[in-house]
């Protein structure tokens, strides 16, 4: 029995000694705390930021107690429970999102390549935080999958009215992000184009037209069918004034020497002809006329 009181007697005094230095320990602290007003500041911060948590201007702050939804703050200075309540914060202006550029084939199988940007702000924070793991990842790909919906209902005539694509494109992605608490501002394409196949196909029309225009101003200007043919065929097609009188000139200046080239054939082929004859005993005038040919005398 005696042993047992020694026991408790000295847990006691540790137990009184320690709280003793505990006391001395906070009475230490304050006196240093209260003595310099920095250090009151910042330990009276310390103790505010531990309490409580602020919310800028433009964000709102879900509150979560034991890991449920408990409230929105806004803007400002907001009370919490330590290690009870937790803060997550959110911005709710306006934003800007540029995706980068993709490409859809139209419902007629042309190919167009675009670009789209948006503008969205956070109407319900909760929703923004609790119905999506991140919300701008949300945004970028609901937007791309909704912009090839768009473009693969279209026409290659609808896709020249930009106002039509941006309109059908609003309302194609107002619905599935309205259940993330976005609201679509503003949603547009900023450069929608036809890829190079596409654009060579859709100019076929326009080609052959401007090309039979040219065709029908070569032959105009004196040139002959297969010498315009060429031309219109050519990768670059001269198309002034100055380069239909060349042409007329070059065309004029081939024709002489055609007809040059055919007198020397000529020529060439009727002395071989006189050689022949000489050589055959026949008797050739001085001139060489036809006329002076005579058969030889037995």
């Amino acid at each position: 029995m005696s042993s047992l009181t020694e026991i408790l007697g000295t847990l006691f005094r540790w137990a009184y000694r320690l709280v003793m230095v505990v006391l001395v320990l906070i009475k230490g602290v304050l006196w240093t705390i209260f003595s310099d007003p920095i250090i009151l500041g910042a330990t009276l911060f310390a103790l505010a930021r531990l309490l409580g948590t602020v919310v800028e201007t433009g964000s709102k702050a879900v509150i979560f107690t034991f890991g449920r939804f408990t409230k929105e703050g806004d803007h400002g200075f907001h009370w919490l429970i330590p290690g009870i309540q937790i803060p997550k914060h959110i911005r709710v202006r306006s934003a800007t999102m540029d995706l980068p550029p993709q490409r859809a084939t139209t419902v007629d199988g042309f190919v167009y390549q675009f670009d789209i940007n948006i503008v969205y702000r956070i109407d319900s924070a909760r929703a923004a935080l609790i119905e999506v793991n991140n919300v701008g990842e949300a945004i970028a790909n609901i937007t791309q999958q909704c912009a090839l919906s768009v473009i693969a209902r279209c026409t290659r005539h609808d896709v020249q009215s930009r106002e039509f694509l941006n309109e059908e494109l609003r309302d194609e992605i107002t619905r599935p992000l309205g259940r993330y608490g976005v609201y679509i501002e503003h949603a547009g394409f900023q450069t929608i184009a036809p890829t190079h196949q596409t654009l060579r196909v859709t100019q076929v029309s326009v080609i052959v037209h401007e090309r039979l225009s040219v065709y029908q101003q070569y032959r105009a200007a004196g040139l002959d069918e297969e010498d315009a043919l060429h031309l219109v065929g050519a990768t670059r097609i001269p198309a002034n004034h100055l380069h239909l009188k060349v042409l007329r000139r070059a065309e004029s200046s081939r024709r002489r020497r055609k007809i040059v080239n055919y007198e020397r054939r000529v020529q060439t082929s009727a002395q071989r002809l006189i050689r022949q004859w000489q050589a055959q005993g026949y008797l050739i005038g001085p001139e060489g006329e036809a006329g002076s040919i005579n058969r030889p005398r037995p």
